[in-house]
């Protein structure tokens, strides 16, 4: 009997998942049982990301869509830039990936092309982190209106024009899906019904996996529409239960037995087996064999592996407890590296990502020491709860041996809450350990939630800025730049014990289907502290990207930015790619430039005019210069201009008749990229004397006030860079609307006997400088 185990799309594509490779390895050395394993979830994206597939949305919008206002307008802005989809492929797998510039063109296509793919298809929302179809996926009802429509779900064509028939062309018997995340729900189960409808041979689906374990649960009932689509569902660890079902199913026996097994009865009525604890220490070395490994969005192969499964502490918000079979259970160390060094041998991957729910720190320490000791040019990253361990001398050890990331889960910087949480940390250990790893070089990551039960505002604040400091301290204390934070509102998870024993923590109702029947996560009403409407507003008011959408949406023209993996710092750490986020150049005159050269439009910069899309824009023209991925705006007067600028202008004839003001935009348009002067190299260069550097206000930003204490927020029209600023610091602004330096500025209101300490103007100064709103002169 063939047997086939698939990865479904709805997964990140940047490397592969273990899940599957991890039980190749251990079918076939413990069970002498051989199974062929794909990922579809990289092959979806291939395909999607495509010269082919881009094409062919372009050509539905334009036939078949009628996208109206920004939604047009953007697509008009970026279309070109799309067709360069395969280039920026080959940039990110390759080296080219390290020129920030080349990568940031790259990251800007692909940012492009998912827009266009998603606006040719209904209700369709494609990044690299989800895929949401006009459905959603938490609700039963919804999932079985898009399965079977092709209108609305890209997945039907992609997988019957391959899967599809290599399952029928192989004649494979047994299929098994792994379903890890929410997003992969609605592909997996369309592939099922098409596997029931189009593959005859095919006598068996089974479904496993984290999300499909705590969805059969908690949430599926005995009877359910979806439970006509698959055979079986495998709970918990897959190496107790796979090898029984596929003997089972191989040689017609009844499934009764087998434990932690859901399978489908008559009437689409689900039997449920025994639930046990499993044991199970798999440690054989991961086979990728079937994995198109050269196709993921990364420079370099990142493999993951493993050294436990479970997780020591039972932490109140968390539901690895429920998701997850038995006791916590360890690899030894020597056979963690050894399967570490079969992977290099075999996959020529220096780069290992450890997926441990925790990766033990005295265990870091043993596996640092031992690859120390053998010298192996490995590098590794992991997760790890703060320890007593990680002292200064451990750290040492552990980025020697190639540590080039360590998450941590702070949840909280407050005792109080840690406590509350269940999270057996000292507040004291937290500081050391950052400490600790940063002053050996290695960057942290730190996961932390706002508005755990109880938690207050100013205990939620105390984290955000305590993790504030942090990464300003690792960037420039410690040198280190590759420290990064996430943080969002907590979460009520079905299954974990703020679930089970709400009242333990100040929850007085929980909403079971507040937010679909297929939801693992649900609102509550709170007794004390933050309310989930408090808590998100709190996460809002800190992130910026979600302010500028909510401050700005008349000019969010261009596709969001994308968050393509905590592995780009990872790669960077280990390549030592060199960020400069002080970095700035001079604008220069051209006034001052040798009169027969010649100016033109950038070859990345595309225009529309604003007009023909009914936009509240006091502008005429926006420029798009795909390489940056930045808008210049425009006034109607300039129309002539820009239409020379196409075909090339001289400066002789640009400085003949052109007014001052005509001469400050195009200063500014080839300050920004979007205008090239020929045979004129202007080079970066670093601002140290800034304080006599003239400046000149950036006339293309806009301002909103807040309701937050009279907050003013600044957005940069060209680069979608945002800061806030009181209201005394906005009005000294204008100050700069002629060319001044800021020792000008400090001259001027001391001479007026304005008081204003330097400090504050420096940091103001800063701010406008490095958001481009003040632009450096020659």
């Amino acid at each position: 009997m063939k047997k086939l185990l698939i990865f479904p799309p709805g997964w990140t594509p940047v490397g592969p998942y273990l899940a599957l490779p991890i039980l190749k390895s251990y079918l076939k050395e413990r069970e002498d049982i051989d199974v062929s394993i794909v990922d579809l979830n990289i092959e979806f994206y291939d395909e999607m990301l495509s010269s082919e597939r881009v094409t062919k949305s372009l050509d539905i919008i334009t036939r078949e869509k009628s996208l109206k206002g920004r939604d047009q307008l953007t697509f008009d802005l970026v279309k070109e830039s799309t067709l360069k989809i395969e280039l920026a492929k080959s940039i990110i797998r390759g080296k080219e990936y390290y020129d920030l510039q080349k990568r940031d063109y790259a990251e800007n296509i692909l940012k492009n092309s998912l827009f266009l793919i998603s606006k040719s298809i209904d209700g369709c929302t494609i990044d690299l982190n989800k895929i949401d179809l006009k459905y959603g996926y938490k609700q039963t009802n919804d999932i079985m209106q898009v399965i079977d429509n092709s209108d609305i779900n890209p997945f039907i064509e992609f997988y019957k024009k391959g899967i599809i028939e290599r399952i029928n062309k192989e004649k494979i018997e047994f299929i098994g899906i792994s379903i890890s995340g929410s997003y992969q729900l609605i592909s997996a189960l369309t592939l099922c019904l098409l596997i029931k409808k189009s593959c005859n041979n095919v006598k068996h689906i089974s479904l496993g996996g984290n999300y499909i374990t705590r969805l059969a649960i908690h949430n599926f009932t005995n009877r359910h529409p979806f439970y006509k689509y698959f055979d079986s569902i495998m709970l918990y660890d897959g190496e107790a239960v796979l090898p029984q079902l596929i003997n089972a199913v191989e040689n017609g026996d009844t499934l009764e037995g087998i434990n932690n097994l859901y399978y489908i009865h008559e009437q689409n009525e689900i039997c449920k087996n025994n639930i046990v604890a499993t044991s199970i220490v798999n440690d054989t070395v991961p086979d990728f064999d079937g994995f198109q490994l050269d196709k993921y969005l990364m420079p370099e192969l990142v493999l993951p592996i493993y050294t436990s499964r479970q997780c020591f502490n039972k932490c109140a918000f968390c539901t690895i407890p429920s998701a997850t079979s038995g006791r916590y259970r360890t690899i030894p160390v020597v056979k963690v590296l050894q399967n570490m060094k079969e992977l290099n041998s075999k996959y020529h991957s220096r780069i290992f990502s450890f997926v441990d729910e925790t990766f033990e720190a005295s265990r870091m320490v043993e596996l640092a020491e031992m690859i120390n000791e053998e010298q192996l040019d490995f590098y590794w990253h992991g997760e790890t709860r703060f320890s007593p361990t990680l002292t200064e001398e451990n750290c040492n050890a552990i980025y020697k041996s190639g540590c080039r990331q360590i998450q941590f889960g702070l949840e909280s910087y407050n005792q109080r809450v840690l406590d509350k949480m269940k999270k057996n940390v000292k507040i004291q250990w937290i500081d050391m350990n950052i400490r600790n790893c940063l002053k050996s070089g290695i960057p942290v990551h730190l996961f932390f939630m706002v508005g755990f039960p109880t938690e207050t505002e100013a205990e939620a604040l105390n984290s955000i800025n305590y993790t504030t400091m942090i990464l300003n301290e690792s960037k420039n204390k410690y040198k280190v730049p590759y420290s990064s934070r996430g943080f969002q509102e907590f979460g009520l998870d079905i299954g974990s014990d703020v679930w089970y024993y709400p009242e333990k923590y100040s929850i007085n109702k929980i909403y079971r289907d507040g937010r679909g029947d297929l939801s693992t996560n649900v609102p509550f009403d709170i007794i004390e502290g933050l309310s989930t409407e408090e808590s998100i507003r709190l996460v809002s008011k800190h992130q910026f990207e979600h302010q500028s959408d909510k401050l700005f949406t008349q000019y969010m023209l261009l596709p969001e930015r994308l968050h393509v993996s905590e592995v780009k710092w990872i790669l960077d750490s280990v390549n030592k790619t060199e960020y400069h986020s002080v970095k700035t150049k001079l604008m220069y005159d051209i006034r001052n430039e040798s009169k027969d050269l010649y100016i033109n439009l950038n070859e990345h910069v595309s225009f529309q005019e604003i007009n023909h899309y009914d936009l509240a824009l006091d502008k005429r023209f926006v420029l798009y210069n795909s390489m940056n991925h930045q808008i210049f705006y425009l006034d109607d007067k300039y129309q002539t201009i820009l239409e020379q600028l196409e075909e090339g202008v001289s400066v002789q004839e640009l400085l003949t008749g052109s007014q001052g003001e005509l001469l400050d935009e195009i200063n500014k348009m080839i300050y920004f990229n979007f205008l090239n002067i020929s045979n004129k190299s202007h080079k970066d260069q670093y601002l140290i004397d800034y304080e006599n550097t003239d400046c000149i206000l950036n006339n293309q930003f806009v301002v909103k006030e807040a309701n937050d204490a009279g907050g003013i927020y600044l957005l940069n029209l060209i680069t979608y860079d945002m800061c806030k600023i009181n209201k005394l610091s906005f009005l000294l602004l204008d100050y700069f609307k002629k060319r001044h330096s800021l020792e000008c500025l400090k001259a001027e209101l001391k001479k007026n006997d304005f008081g204003f300490k330097g400090k504050d103007l420096r940091n103001l100064f800063s701010i406008m400088l490095d958001s481009k709103i003040l632009i450096p002169l020659e």
